[in-house]
Formats: C-alpha cells, sequence, structure tokens
C-alpha cells in the first residue's frame, strides 16, 4: 500500500455524521443543508455515506448517550419538509438520538427530488441507513435510486459499516485510490485492523475536517 496521499480520488467513504457536524455555518432550510451536504461530499467517481442507526432497541451506543445525558427515543422531532427552517440550536439537536434519526431519513428521501439531478450527476452515491443502502444516480435531469442488495447490512454503527461498504467494493473497485473520512477513531483502528484483507492501493485515513 502506497503511504503517500493519492493524486486522485476514486472512492470516498464518508461517516455521515462527521459530514454533518463538519458543515460550519448552517444553511436556513433542511433543503438548502441537503444540497451542501452532497456538493461537500460528492468528490469521487463513487462516494458512501454510511449512517449509524438510531433505533427505539437499546444499543451499546444508547447506553453511551444516556451516560452522557443526551439519549432520548428515535420518535419525536419531526422534519415536516425541506423548506422548513433548521433551529438555531442545531448543535444541540445533534446530541437528540431522535434528531438524528429524522435528519437522516430526511436526506434519504430528500435527494431522490429532481432538483438534485445535476449534483448528482456523473456521480454514483450510495447512502448506508438501518438496513438498507440504495445507490443514487442521476441521467436527462432524473434522479434514480435503487435498493442495493449486497450491501444489506444489519450492523448499528457506522463503524463497523464502513469496513463492510470498503469489502463489499473491495471486487469492484481493485486498485482504486480510497478516502475515508470521518472523526472516529474506531474507525481508523478498525481499518488499520483489516487493511491487509482490503485489495486497494490506496487507504487515505481519517480526516478530521474538512479541506
Amino acid at each position: 500500500m502506497d503511504t503517500q496521499p493519492p493524486e486522485t480520488v476514486d472512492v470516498a467513504v464518508f461517516d455521515a455524521m462527521f459530514a454533518v457536524r463538519s458543515l460550519g455555518q448552517i444553511p436556513r432550510t433542511y433543503t438548502e443543508m441537503a444540497k451542501l451536504i452532497l456538493k461537500r461530499i460528492l468528490i469521487a467517481d463513487r462516494v458512501d455515506f454510511v449512517c449509524d442507526t438510531y433505533s427505539a432497541a437499546p444499543t451499546i451506543k444508547d447506553m453511551e448517550r444516556e451516560a452522557r445525558g443526551s439519549s432520548d427515543s428515535t420518535v419525536g422531532y419531526v422534519i415536516t419538509g425541506p423548506e422548513q427552517n433548521i433551529p438555531r440550536d442545531f448543535g444541540a439537536l445533534l446530541k437528540l438520538s431522535s434528531y438524528k434519526h429524522a435528519l437522516l431519513n430526511f436526506l434519504v428521501d430528500e435527494w431522490t427530488r429532481q432538483i438534485y439531478a445535476d449534483i448528482i450527476y456523473e456521480h454514483k452515491l450510495h447512502v448506508g441507513l438501518v438496513d438498507k443502502t440504495w445507490k443514487y444516480t442521476s441521467d436527462e435531469g432524473t434522479v434514480s435510486r435503487q435498493p442495493m442488495e449486497a450491501l444489506k447490512c444489519s450492523h448499528d454503527e457506522a463503524d463497523t459499516r464502513v469496513v463492510w461498504h470498503l469489502t463489499e467494493m473491495s471486487d469492484q473497485e481493485q486498485d482504486a485510490n480510497v478516502v475515508v473520512r470521518c472523526d472516529d477513531t474506531d474507525i481508523l483502528v478498525m481499518l488499520l485492523t483489516h487493511i491487509t484483507h482490503l485489495p486497494l492501493s490506496h487507504l487515505d485515513g481519517c480526516r478530521q475536517k474538512w479541506e
């Protein structure tokens, strides 16, 4: 494996909440946020946007949130539509599992709208959420979303799901230059553990901020 950063990026894998937290100045509406996230993450031909699962069933992450005082139900927050204004306390809301559940589910559906066709054009976007993964493509001004059976996953954590996505793509993206962007050291440790099993020519560690 080459230890130098690749000159070109063929595949980018994002921890979804890292992408959301790294936006900087928060847009006014959820449509504006959805557009901004897409423009930020679509830096390669293939991009995987990998999400944690925020469900009502107790998980290890639930216990961690409870210990931090940020645990709540996954129901209770509703995003009513794309033109809804984003609350000013957005940073505080990101501590609530119910809000993150609502936001990620909003994005999954929002990105099927045709207003995103020009942004997605010439990219293959894979979004993994709960037990499903969808592939978004754009052609002639139309966004298409198809389920990816090969990437069905029961993992609640984006940590392990990132590795699963890399494993799946290793057969299709051999010798690809791959960038993984996140702020979770658990992902870095997992990548170092599994890297010898992933036939990829480059892996550009964990980036903690937008460049």
